[in-house]
């Protein structure tokens, strides 16, 4: 079993409360496996049955050390003995920063970034906006209003309008536990898989300092 963990680009973060969220952290390995859906439908004039992928859903398998103290493993203390315990996950990519959209009459400091017809741009040279958009480009330098330059970075795929927080990902889970590992000159560990009850991601926006996932509107 490989450790995904937190990086500096791709976190999870787990739900440990009716709004509480704490990140999963290096001492736990984490191995989000997918999980083709499928329907194989019975057709009484073919030889050959087909089978069609209807969607994915993801497992979890978790293992943590409990000697530690934090939310976490408290979490994983308080339900032990449940099952089908509701939870969420959350997987927040670090490299992809939610960006404002450009806005008219609007002043712009170096290096901020936006995104404008689909495609993400750095200011160059700082200033105030046009009260209408340039014709944004695929490539180089726009000039923008009277001093205001942007430069072309990259497709906005992937990335998320707002104004806080990084691009991610939020689904439901359930939880369900072993009993703990306390066997005689073993460390105590939590070991157990997070199954994914949602038909599907909802992307959003994860502020990380407040923990809060912002659904795209």
């Amino acid at each position: 079993m490989a450790d995904l963990i937190t990086t500096d680009k791709i976190q999870y973060y787990l739900k440990t409360g009716d709004s509480t969220y704490v990140r999963v952290t290096e001492d736990l390995v984490f191995d989000p496996v997918d999980e083709p859906q499928t329907y194989a439908p019975s057709y009484k004039d073919r030889l050959n049955q087909p089978e069609y992928i209807t969607g994915h859903k993801i497992s979890i398998p978790f293992e943590i050390d409990m000697l530690d103290p934090g939310d976490l493993q408290e979490f994983l203390l308080a339900n032990e003995d449940g099952t089908n315990i509701a939870t969420e996950v959350i997987r927040v990519l670090m490299f992809r920063p939610a960006l404002p959209e450009w806005a008219a009459s609007t002043e712009y400091s170096l290096g901020d970034k936006v995104i404008a017809s689909d495609k993400v741009y750095e200011c160059t040279t700082a200033g105030t906006s046009g009260a209408t958009a340039p014709t944004w480009p695929e490539s180089g330098t726009v000039t923008d209003g009277t001093t205001l330059v942007w430069t072309y970075v990259s497709s906005s795929t992937g990335y998320v309008i707002g104004t806080a927080g990084y691009s991610a990902k939020k689904a439901a889970f359930n939880l369900n536990q072993n009993p703990l590992d306390g066997a005689s000159g073993e460390a105590v560990r939590a070991t157990g898989t997070l199954r994914m009850t949602d038909d599907g991601w909802t992307e959003g926006t994860f502020d990380t300092s407040s923990k809060t996932f912002t659904p795209v509107a």
